[in-house]
C-alpha cells in the first residue's frame, strides 16, 4: 500500500515513508543514530520525521530493517566471516564427542536445561561437561571485530569527476536490484539509499 506523504517531510524520506518504511535520523556522513534509542525510535510517522529533520538538519536517514519496515536483509559478510574463523569440520570420533558437539550448538538456556542430565548420562562432572562445551563453542564464535555493529573505517573515496543525477542513479540501482532480487515493494529504494 502506498500512502501520500506531504511536506515538510524531507524529499529523500517521502518515498520511503510512502511505502511505510520506519526510518530514523543518523549522523551526517555516518551511521551513528542521532536519537536516544537509535533504530528502536524508527517511525513511519511523517510528523515525527519532519520534527527530526528540523532538530537534525542535514542528517542522513536510516531504515529500521526487519519487522518495523517489513524488509529483511541477508548479510552475506557475516556468514563469510564466520566461515573464515571456523576450523575445518572434524568428525567427532565417539558418541561422547558427537553429543558434546551437539550440546555446543544449543543456546545457553537450552544447554542449562539439559546439562545435569547429559553429564550424568556421559558419566562426567557437570563442570567438566561445561568446560568441553565452552571449548567447542569458542571455535564457532566470530571475533568481536567482525560482528555486526562494530566500527569500520574506510579510506576516503575519490569524488566522481562528472556530475551525477541522484534520481537517475536511484532508478538505475532499483532496476539492478529488481533484476536480481525478490523483494517487497519499496525495499529496492531503501537498499539503494
Amino acid at each position: 500500500m502506498i500512502v501520500a506523504v506531504k511536506p515538510p517531510v524531507p524529499s529523500q524520506c517521502a518515498k520511503l515513508l510512502s511505502r511505510r518504511f520506519a526510518i530514523f535520523p543518523v549522523r551526517e556522513r555516518g551511521k551513528e543514530p542521532l536519537t536516544k534509542r537509535g533504530f528502536k525510535d524508527a517511525t513511519s510517522n511523517p510528523k515525527q520525521v519532519a520534527a527530526w529533520s528540523r532538530q537534525f538538519p542535514g542528517c542522513n536517514w536510516g531504515v529500521a530493517l526487519g519487522v518495523p519496515s517489513r524488509c529483511f536483509v541477508l548479510d552475506r559478510r557475516i556468514a563469510a566471516s564466520a566461515a573464515r574463523y571456523s576450523p575445518e569440520p572434524v568428525e567427532p570420533k565417539s558418541e561422547t564427542g558427537r553429543r558434546i558437539e551437539h550440546l555446543s550448538t544449543l543456546s545457553r538456556v537450552e544447554y542449562d536445561r539439559v546439562r545435569d542430565r547429559e553429564a550424568e548420562e556421559l558419566g562426567v562432572r557437570v563442570s567438566t561437561l561445561d568446560a568441553e562445551v565452552q571449548q567447542r563453542r569458542s571455535t564457532h564464535e566470530v571475533p568481536k571485530s567482525d560482528r555486526q555493529g562494530s566500527t569500520m573505517f574506510l579510506a576516503d573515496p575519490e569524488p566522481w569527476p562528472d556530475a551525477v543525477n541522484g534520481d537517475d542513479l536511484l532508478r538505475e540501482l532499483e532496476g539492478l536490484f529488481l533484476a536480481y532480487l525478490t523483494m517487497p515493494p519499496g525495499a529496492t529504494v531503501a537498499i539503494a539509499l
